[in-house]
């Protein structure tokens, strides 16, 4: 059951889960919620992924990236023709589900 109280301090109704030491409110999830837990996928479902990204995205030429996935950590390298075909190749690897980082190691030809 959740409880909710008054607060003389800020004259507010808050849940318990709130506290007033230095007057810090944390509204009713608490300030250490646990984070969604999605099941882990597996490194080429990741990898499988962001290649269809790259494929799809038209700032991308997907042929000279080259992606390789190991326990969710994502590496781009490469050559790529422009600064913002780089990013967005690194923006396509964070939209997979189950990146944990994204290392851009892709060069700009110039």
């Amino acid at each position: 059951m959740f409880e909710v109280a008054f607060c003389q301090t800020c004259s507010h109704w808050h849940g318990y889960d709130y506290w007033h030491a230095g007057h810090r409110h944390y509204d009713y999830y608490g300030p250490y919620r646990p984070e969604v837990q999605f099941p882990k996928r597996r490194d080429d479902e990741i990898e499988r992924d962001i290649r269809d990204s790259l494929f799809w995205d038209a700032w991308v030429d997907s042929r000279k990236v080259t992606v390789q996935v190991e326990d969710g950590v994502v590496t781009l390298s490469g050559a790529v023709r422009a600064p913002l075909e780089k990013k967005a190749a690194e923006d396509d690897a964070w939209d997979a589900s189950g990146v944990v980082d994204v290392k851009n190691r892709l060069r700009i030809k110039r």
